[in-house]
């Protein structure tokens, strides 16, 4: 039978807290039949894309987590970004996959939304495919004026806004949640070497499909200060009426009527292999591209069961001549290997140790964590340095202060979770089972090179930033985590040795 797989592409209201995404991440970790693919945050658009897949029933409470993360943590009373937007989970769509059909993505929808509203009091507009009124297919219809204008909607009285599930007026922090079903759209932007935002907005206008423009194509003009430059913002719909060659190019052609040149193309989220080919590669170099990005390969790589195959995209990236993934990225793919053989130990010792056991399995369920988090720190440091290479471009000190202490932050933090990661080593070292002390030593062995290729990393951006009592706080943790993890490393060694004499 073919497996039935279903995207959900959250967009949420927050895209300067990597935490965030820390929390989703730990959130859905825990749900079986589906994976996190992927999550980008931009400080401009103040926006997190995360995108989810797998089984229908394992989306569904996937994404009704990531809801719940946003509605505890987003106040979007105080948000600020250039993105439109309405809510904290601003947007929630179903995309049907392997499989699956839009009929199921619409069901999907339609049992989102009826929880959201029962289990948080937020207001739920169906958009799309899953629109229960025509007036609602438009998602830039329902985002017109933004929560403001929405709100006034709701209030009017006029019955083509009430909403479709939930109260009839904004929740006062989360605001309210557009829940759709659609089909796999690309988003994508293209940069323009100008500060000048009506530039952007005019580009725009002239190539959106609902002004005359290229079918199947939404565009907006946005300025992206962090970047010195602005934005053009599409999102293609339909990938056989208007490919991203043809985006590109028609944004070129419009910019050079102006004078003005293109600085490239960025690709937000993942993409269908069909949207890549060689001359997109060459011809139009988004920033950060890499097969990484590409939605099939992602969802192979999470499914398949060819498990060798699964590292080839990150590895292939990190060969690559593109800025992210670097080292510390490395580092934490080092580290969430270290913590998978710690589980392993663990879990096969408390298998044979039957209900004497208890600690060996609650070290496993450790390492099962800190192995789900350090797969997202991998993607935090790839966010943190592309945030640093466009504090650079500002020439801003204030940005490129924070953003070195965020770069310096995220292999700090792979370092002090190591660290607790060794206490656990040390217990498996002695108690583990014999036929599987190599993989503790395999463990601790990739996590002492994580340890010490993150602090490498650590290292060089707190050596950029001002001795304050910031950069000294890190240094203290990296310090402190580096001595814990050699004192453990110690013991193991010693252990093991112990261990492999008396045999």
């Amino acid at each position: 039978l073919v497996k039935k797989i279903i995207e959900c592409v959250p967009n949420l209201s927050e895209g300067r807290r990597p935490d965030l995404v820390d929390t989703i991440a730990r959130r859905v970790s825990s749900l079986a039949g589906v994976s996190l693919l992927g999550s980008e945050m931009d400080p401009d658009h103040n926006r997190a894309v995360l995108t989810l897949a797998g089984e229908p029933a394992a989306v569904l409470e996937a994404a009704l987590a990531v809801v719940a993360v946003a509605v505890e943590e987003i106040d979007i009373r105080a948000h600020t970004g250039i993105h439109p937007r309405i809510g904290a989970a601003d947007v929630i769509p179903f995309v049907p996959f392997a499989g699956s059909t839009m009929e199921e993505c619409v069901e999907l929808a339609r049992e989102a939304g009826s929880r959201i509203a029962q289990t948080h009091g937020v207001p739920v507009f169906l958009y799309e495919r899953a629109a229960t009124r025509p007036e609602r297919t438009s998602l830039a219809e329902i985002r017109r004026g933004g929560l403001e204008g929405l709100a006034a909607r709701m209030q009017s009285g006029d019955p083509a806004w009430v909403p479709d599930f939930g109260p009839r007026e904004p929740h006062p922090t989360a605001g309210a949640v557009a829940v759709g079903a659609r089909e796999i759209l690309v988003a994508y932007n293209v940069e323009l070497e100008t500060t000048d935002e009506r530039v952007a907005r005019e580009i725009a206008a002239e190539v959106r499909e609902a002004d005359g423009g290229l079918p199947g194509v939404k565009a907006l003009g946005f300025a992206t200060p962090a970047r010195g430059c602005v934005q053009v913002s599409m999102n293609l719909l339909d990938l056989s009426r208007t490919g991203v060659a043809e985006a590109f190019a028609r944004v070129r052609e419009l910019a050079a009527r102006r004078g003005i040149e293109v600085r490239g193309g960025e690709l937000v989220g993942l993409v269908p292999r069909s949207a890549v080919e060689d001359a997109f590669r060459v011809a139009l170099a988004p920033r950060g591209f890499a097969r990484e990005k590409i939605l099939d390969d992602r969802i192979a790589a999470a499914l398949s069961g060819d498990l060798h195959e699964g590292a080839s995209p990150f590895l292939e990236a990190l060969a690559s001549e593109a800025p992210v993934p670097g080292g510390g990225s490395a580092s934490a793919q080092a580290a969430a290997l270290a913590a998978a053989c710690a589980e392993k130990a663990a879990r096969v010792s408390a298998r044979k140790r039957g209900a004497a056991g208890d600690e060996l399995r609650a070290i496993a369920e450790r390492a099962a964590t800190f192995r789900r988090l350090a797969v997202e720190w991998s993607r935090n440091d790839a966010a943190a340095f592309q945030k640093l290479l466009a504090a650079y471009r500002t020439k801003s000190q204030d940005r490129i202060r924070d953003a070195l202490e965020l770069a310096a932050r995220v292999p700090v933090q792979i370092v002090t979770s190591l660290a607790a990661l060794f206490t656990d080593l040390v217990f498996l070292a002695r108690d583990a089972h014999p036929n599987i002390r190599s993989d503790v030593a395999c463990a601790a062995g990739m996590g002492r090179g994580a340890a010490r290729a993150a602090a490498s990393t650590a290292g060089a951006n707190l050596a950029e930033l001002p001795e304050d009592g910031s950069t000294v706080r890190l240094r203290t943790k990296l310090r402190e985590a580096l001595g814990r993890i050699d004192a453990a490393s110690n013991q193991i060694d010693a252990l093991l040795d112990q261990d492999a004499s008396e045999r």
